[in-house]
């Protein structure tokens, strides 16, 4: 395994400060970066976030852990993480979804549950002919009728897969895409799994005072949001971003489609933490057969932990 971190740099700050390390496309505001983790242009661009957060300003806007397997890793595998390309700028509280949380965390806001079919702004979704999978940026999963048939062809839950709507009444659902809903969860993240804020341990003065940001933009989040603390103590979420591979404690049965218990991200907003979505080996098999689009994988590891229930 190839394990690399992709940096999102605006092109200013690549051309004045790595433009002798680097080749950028000149059509483009934001640069993706890739830096082998220890290398010397790794240093560079950490060291260059150090300078920038001492002016509370980012050197970069985002970054990715890409991990690159070789074909004797994938075939040798069992189960999967799978990761959405597509990530869609809408969410279903925004277009009228009903969740209950009643039963949420108080701390970290995880626990609600949809009570409605999902309704969204047509407007936003993607092409049908473009992509088989894809997210709202609160995390709701939307699947391609090609994809949900596949499912229900190779045994999955009918319960499984909802309607999606452009608004309340009967005469509102919207064709050719499908919900993937999170009914079950099967695994249980285990210790071995490293997540939190970010993989570079630099600490960010301005991170550190989310209360004040989150009241000022009007934003209501949950307490662990605001006190920039992503460990749930009550074991609900288990950190902001996952920056390891991920290792499971394996529950009863196998599905061509899991969820773990625990969850990665923050309440905010509209936003909400996300169950880990496990794929085995036969689902990956039916994904390269049917040339499904929208998902990249990563090897998911199976380890064996005492009082491992789920």
């Amino acid at each position: 395994m190839d394990e690399v971190i992709e940096f999102r740099i605006p092109e200013e700050n690549i051309r004045e400060y790595l433009g002798e390390q680097v080749t950028i496309s000149t059509n483009k505001k934001v640069g993706a970066i890739k830096a082998k983790k220890g290398s010397n242009l790794y240093k560079k661009i950490i060291d260059l976030q150090k300078l920038f957060y001492s002016n509370s300003k980012s050197f970069f806007f985002g970054w990715d852990i890409v991990r690159n397997y070789s074909k004797d890793e994938v075939e040798k595998a069992e189960y999967f993480l799978g990761k959405i390309e597509k990530v869609i700028g809408c969410c279903g509280q925004e277009g009228g979804t009903n969740y209950n949380d009643s039963n949420a965390c108080f701390f970290c806001g995880g626990g609600g549950k949809q009570t409605s079919d999902l309704i969204l702004d047509r407007s936003k979704l993607p092409k049908s002919d473009k992509v088989d999978i894809w997210k709202t940026f609160a995390g709701e999963i939307g699947i391609s009728e090609k994809f949900a048939d596949i499912l229900l062809m190779n045994g999955y839950p009918s319960d499984g897969i909802g309607l999606i709507r452009k608004g309340n009444g009967p005469g509102n659902v919207v064709p050719g895409w499908f919900q993937l809903k999170i009914e079950t969860f099967f695994y249980k993240i285990a210790a071995k799994t490293e997540a939190g804020t970010n993989p570079f341990k630099i600490d960010n003065d301005v991170i550190n005072s989310n209360e004040k940001i989150l009241s000022a933009l009007e934003i209501a989040a949950s307490k662990s949001d605001k006190l920039g603390i992503y460990l749930c103590p009550f074991g609900h979420t288990i950190g902001l971003n996952l920056l390891s591979e991920i290792f499971l404690n394996k529950s009863h049965g196998d599905f061509l489609i899991s969820w773990t218990k625990e969850c990665i991200g923050v309440r905010r907003g509209f936003l909400r933490p996300e169950h880990c979505l496990i794929f085995n080996s036969a689902f990956y098999r039916l994904k390269e057969k049917y040339k499904l689009t929208g998902l990249k994988f990563e090897i998911a590891h199976l380890v064996k932990e005492k009082n491992s229930e789920c």
